[in-house]
């Protein structure tokens, strides 16, 4: 008797545990069908994102990656905007995709070489050192052209810059020509009638087009040391604000400071930067505090300030920074100009967000 027992709750058990065992299989088949596909639940959200000081970069392959910090070193050590990055990253994807072990002369540098008897012989550090000073030369060109400071967020600079890539006599008949305007019309001008007669050949007229293949003005710039996201929503003054900022980054801390030439506190550096933007602040944090409405972190956007309070003696919002988004800000202080974490002084100070009276 004990043994039929057993026997029929051996199968009771197999018809409890075999629907469930079923389920269990479809349920890692569909998950496994998910995975290869890459769709599934969620995956169809979508974030409104900016990236900071490289601009946005689009298909950069690994081998052109790999260069990525190697170049951005080279930039700090010749002063060239981190904003530019980008722009750098994809003149290197165009001309050799990275591809150093057939072409070490990564950004093909070896023509911008004055006075040096080079054909590509160029070693890869030489050529990221040469690639950047010639660039260093395209923007104080596309200032020299237009009448402003070139930004990487402005796409006829970016063009611009293609162009003298290439052509550095593109920069004087531009400003002679077009008023230093840039446009598809003068660009084909230039490379059809204008460009041979210099012994160049014909050359590449759609150079420009091949770099915002890799390169997305739109789109903002990245930070130095990797990829910062700000995700939501900016401010329309925003880029301007932060562009100014991040080319005080690496800088040190300066009590008092409020211009380039003095150096910068906290304080400074916001008023400096929101200047930059045609928006007048006043000089220090706590007086900036009192020239915004406090909102809460959630309706924080990037452009907003954000205040600390009690950060030494004195009392009151004694330091601020430029949100960014996605818990970061731009600020500085003691260790020097750059971006930092709200959350890593959220901890030790009471923390306030404001957004510009008069800005919705």
């Amino acid at each position: 008797m004990e043994n039929v027992v057993k026997k029929k709750a051996k199968h009771s058990l197999i018809f409890i545990f075999l629907p469930l065992i079923l389920i269990a299989v479809l349920l890692v088949g569909t998950a496994l069908m998910v995975s290869l596909s890459g769709g599934g639940i969620g995956t169809t959200e979508t974030t409104s994102t900016t990236t900071l000081a490289t601009g946005s970069s689009k298909g950069l392959s690994a081998k052109t990656l790999r260069f990525k910090d190697q170049i951005k070193a080279e930039m700090d050590k010749q002063n060239v905007p981190d904003s530019w990055l980008g722009v750098l990253l994809a003149h290197v994807e165009v001309e050799t995709h990275g591809n150093a072990e057939q072409y070490p002369d990564i950004f093909q540098a070896s023509e911008s070489v004055k006075g040096a008897n080079v054909t590509n012989a160029l070693t890869t550090e030489q050529s990221i050192h040469y690639g950047v000073l010639a660039f260093k030369n395209q923007l104080a060109s596309v200032k020299s052209i237009t009448g402003h400071d070139p930004s990487p967020t402005n796409e006829g600079d970016v063009n611009i810059t293609s162009v003298l890539y290439n052509a550095p006599a593109f920069g004087p008949w531009l400003k002679k020509k077009h008023g230093g305007q840039w446009s598809k019309a003068a660009n084909d001008d230039f490379y059809k009638n204008v460009l041979p007669s210099y012994g160049a050949g014909s050359g590449d007229s759609s150079y420009w087009k091949k770099i915002l293949q890799y390169y997305d003005p739109s789109t903002g710039q990245n930070t130095s040391g990797g990829t910062v996201t700000v995700s939501g929503k900016s401010h329309s003054y925003y880029n301007a604000v932060i562009t100014e900022a991040k080319k005080y980054e690496g800088n040190p801390y300066v009590w008092g400071g409020s211009n380039p030439t003095t150096g910068f506190d906290c304080s400074g550096l916001v008023q400096w930067s929101f200047k930059k933007a045609r928006i007048s602040l006043p000089r220090t944090s706590q007086q900036q505090w009192q020239d915004v409405t406090e909102i809460s972190k959630n309706q924080a956007q990037a452009g907003d300030l954000v205040f600390f309070e009690g950060t030494d003696s004195q009392g009151g919002m004694t330091h601020v920074g430029i949100y960014l988004g996605n818990g970061k800000m731009f600020d500085a202080q003691d260790n020097g100009v750059k971006v930092d974490d709200v959350a890593a002084w959220q901890k030790l100070y009471k923390t306030h967000f404001g957004k510009l009276k008069g800005v919705k």
